[in-house]
C-alpha cells in the first residue's frame, strides 16, 4: 500500500514538474506565433519629402560617381547582414516588396515654362502593416481618433504631411487599400541626405512610431535594422539603404531625431542618374523612374552581429572598391 502511494505521489510530482517546465519554456519563447508574423508585411514608400519635414524637397539631380563600386560593396554588406541575421537567435524580421519611384517631377521657382526637373526622392517611409493598416492616407485619421496613443504622428499629420501620405496611398494595391484604417505596428521616416558633391546619399532616421516591441524579450531595449534594396526593373543597377537604430526603448511617446535616433549606423550609397524621357508639365509632382524595393525590418538584441557583418562586408569588397577608384 505504502509503495503504491509513493509511486502515485512520484508520478504526480513528475507531472507537476513537467507542467512547470513546459510553462517556463512557453514563457521564455521569444518568437511571435507564425500566424501573427505572417499577417504582417514590411513596406516602403518613396516620397518627395518626409511628412514630418514636408518643406525639405530634393531639388537637384544627383550624379553617381562610383555607383557600380558602391552598389557592389553594399550588395556584399547585405549578404553579410543576412548571414548575421540567421545567426541571431533573438532577432525576428519581416520583409516585403513594392513597386515605387526613384525620382519625382519637381518644379522650381525659376523653372522655364513650368517644366519640372527630375529630383531624387527625398524620403522613404517604412511601415510594418497588416491588412487593416496598409493605407497611409488613413493613418492620420487613426491618429486623430487616439492622439495620446500615437504622438509620433503629431508632426506628419499636419496638412502638408497628410497630403504626402495621401499621395503614398496611390501606390497601394486596391486589394490592400480596401483593408481599413489603423496605425501600423511600426512606422519610420528615413530622410535621404545628399553629400556635398552630390555624388551619394546617406539615410537618416527622422521619425519613429514604435509603440510596442515586436517580440517579447527580457531586455528593456531593442535594436532596429532597416535594409532596403532599390532596383531598376530588369537591371542590376539601383541603390541599397541600411539604417541600424540602437538601444531603443519600445513604447516611448516620442523619439527625438537628435538624441534617440542619433545612435545609428548607416552607409553612403550612390544612385543611378535619371535617364528617362523628357519631362512635360504633367509630370510635376508625379513619380518617375520606377524601381522595385525589397524591404527588411529586423528587431534584434545583438547589435554586434550587425556591426561585425558590416566589417566583414567591407573587408571582402575593399579590393574591388580600391580598383574602381584607381
Amino acid at each position: 500500500m505504502e509503495s503504491t502511494f509513493r509511486a502515485r505521489s512520484s508520478l504526480r510530482a513528475l507531472a507537476i514538474v513537467a507542467w512547470a517546465l513546459l510553462s517556463g519554456c512557453a514563457a521564455l519563447d521569444s518568437t511571435p506565433s507564425r500566424s501573427a508574423r505572417d499577417a504582417l508585411r514590411a513596406h516602403a514608400w518613396t516620397l518627395p519629402a518626409c511628412p514630418s519635414e514636408p518643406g525639405q524637397l530634393a531639388t537637384r539631380l544627383l550624379a553617381p560617381v562610383v555607383g557600380a563600386a558602391t552598389d557592389l560593396l553594399l550588395d556584399r554588406v547585405a549578404s553579410a547582414l543576412a548571414a548575421a541575421a540567421t545567426a541571431d537567435r533573438e532577432g525576428v524580421a519581416w520583409s516585403g516588396s513594392d513597386a515605387r519611384y526613384l525620382y519625382f517631377g519637381h518644379v522650381a521657382g525659376e523653372a522655364v515654362g513650368g517644366i519640372p526637373t527630375p529630383a531624387l526622392t527625398g524620403c522613404v517611409v517604412i511601415a510594418l502593416t497588416d491588412r487593416a493598416s496598409s493605407q497611409p492616407a488613413a493613418w492620420c485619421a487613426a491618429h486623430d481618433a487616439a492622439p495620446a496613443a500615437s504622438p509620433a504622428f503629431d508632426v506628419p499629420c499636419t496638412p502638408e504631411g497628410r497630403r504626402l501620405l495621401a499621395a503614398a496611398t496611390r501606390d497601394v494595391p486596391q486589394a490592400e487599400a480596401a483593408g481599413g484604417g489603423a496605425l501600423p505596428r511600426l512606422y519610420a521616416e528615413i530622410r535621404l541626405r545628399a553629400s556635398r558633391d552630390g555624388a551619394a546619399i546617406v539615410p537618416q532616421a527622422l521619425n519613429l512610431h514604435y509603440p510596442a516591441p515586436l517580440q517579447p524579450r527580457a531586455s528593456a531595449t531593442r535594436d532596429l535594422a532597416f535594409t532596403l534594396q532599390l532596383r531598376l526593373p530588369g537591371e542590376a543597377k539601383g541603390a541599397n539603404l541600411f539604417v541600424l537604430l540602437r538601444d531603443l526603448a519600445p513604447g516611448k511617446p516620442r523619439y527625438e531625431p537628435d538624441t534617440d535616433l542619433a545612435q545609428n549606423d548607416s552607409l553612403w550609397t550612390a544612385v543611378p542618374a535619371y535617364s528617362g524621357r523628357k519631362l512635360t508639365p504633367a509630370d510635376a509632382g508625379e513619380g518617375l523612374a520606377p524601381v522595385n524595393i525589397v524591404t527588411d525590418i529586423r528587431e534584434t538584441g545583438d547589435t554586434n552581429a550587425f556591426l561585425q557583418a558590416l566589417a566583414a562586408g567591407f573587408g571582402r569588397a575593399r579590393p574591388a572598391l580600391g580598383m574602381a577608384l584607381e
